[in-house]
């Protein structure tokens, strides 16, 4: 009998188009998805313990680094939308009591929900089965994602309540009525640790090694979630993955993602106008921004904050400025808006083009050495 070598690097079709959506939407954790990509093929496969949620993972990491899109993006990948997902702001549950909103108010107490009484005007709680099976279709996938965003924020009475789930699959709602989870997949957030990601991360890009100096930080990380986490809700945690602070690179990245989310919703706007008015019927435009407006807004992210003020600063000088010209019918032919800031303040220039020259994306402009742009 032949010895055949069995190749443990080969990826499904299925892998490979989940991590291209993931690749596409979180920017600079390549290390993280690539780590729970492979835990999630796992339980698609059906090799996941059947007594047990299907998956769960504890997602560390300083804010703004891609937590909650990674989550989010699961749920775009399994089910095509993220509000097919159950989000649960742990900061809104601090408090014993409040967590009746998750499970619901037990009978005889305000808000008690029984859909079997007629008029029963309490109120839903949010894990019940209607909610985990958002998104289910006849032929996709039946599976829940639930997100515990910030998990070191929550009421004691949570943390036996997501002890319970983690570690049997199942929860008891205000009815006594059993809520199976075996077919969820579960995500924790926290903010532990990034204290410690934050300082040792200085210098990392240029580490010799990257792959220790990277295990390194991750160690400390975690390390920093045990002393914080007691021991039995450790212990049933699949996976703990380490996010990293935004690198330069990364942040330009994302600025490119978002201005083109941007100019996506303007030529949406632009084109129904179109529709109503045939003399406009050929007027389509690209958005460009000057590399000093780049690096302005690249300049408004910071390690504390990761890319959450990236979005501000867009609306600010992006968005704002496009509705301007869009609102008061400055659009009258074919060709691209290039924003530019001068002084301070946010500068606009129209560069008119044939139609058949416009390419559907946005465009990065450079200056040139005489000052003005080229595309």
């Amino acid at each position: 009998m032949a010895n055949i070598p069995l190749d443990l690097t080969q990826k499904t079709k299925a892998r490979m188009n989940f991590e291209g959506l993931l690749f596409k939407r979180v920017v600079g954790q390549d290390d993280a998805l690539n780590e729970l990509s492979k835990s999630l093929e796992v339980a698609r496969i059906g090799l996941s313990d059947p007594t047990r949620p299907k998956f769960n993972a504890l997602l560390l990491g300083p804010t703004g680094v891609g937590k909650t899109l990674t989550v989010e993006s699961i749920a775009e990948a399994i089910h095509g939308g993220s509000d097919c997902m159950i989000k649960i702001n742990c900061a809104e549950y601090t408090e014993d009591h409040q967590v009746a909103r998750l499970i619901g108010s037990p009978p005889g107490y305000a808000g008690h929900y029984n859909p079997a009484e007629a008029g029963n005007k309490g109120t839903r709680p949010l894990i019940c089965p209607e909610n985990l099976q958002r998104g289910w279709t006849q032929e996709g996938p039946k599976v829940s994602i639930i997100l515990f965003d910030e998990i070191e924020k929550a009421s004691p009475r949570l943390w036996e309540l997501l002890l319970g789930i983690l570690d049997k699959g199942e929860m008891y709602d205000g009815r006594n009525m059993r809520i199976d989870l075996t077919r969820a997949l579960i995500f924790l957030t926290s903010n532990v640790g990034s204290r410690v990601i934050n300082q040792e991360s200085i210098g990392f890009a240029e580490a010799r090694d990257y792959v220790e100096a990277f295990r390194d930080i991750s160690k400390q990380a975690t390390s920093a979630a045990k002393r914080k986490f007691d021991p039995e809700f450790m212990g049933r945690i699949n996976k703990i993955l380490v996010y990293k602070p935004l690198t330069a690179e990364a942040i330009n990245r994302i600025i490119n993602i978002e201005v083109w989310k941007v100019w996506n919703r303007g030529l949406s706007v632009v084109m129904a106008a179109n529709e109503r008015s045939p003399t406009l019927q050929q007027l389509v435009f690209t958005l460009g921004v000057t590399t000093k407006l780049n690096e302005f807004l690249s300049k408004g992210s910071d390690p504390k904050h990761g890319a959450r003020n990236i979005k501000r600063m867009i609306e600010e000088h992006i968005v704002s400025p496009l509705a301007t010209i869009i609102g008061t019918g400055q659009l009258r032919k074919p060709g691209m808006v290039v924003l530019d800031i001068q002084d301070g303040a946010i500068t606009a220039m129209f560069k008119e083009q044939n139609t058949d020259e416009i390419v559907p994306t946005v465009c990065q402009v450079i200056e040139g050495e005489d000052g003005k742009e080229k595309t």
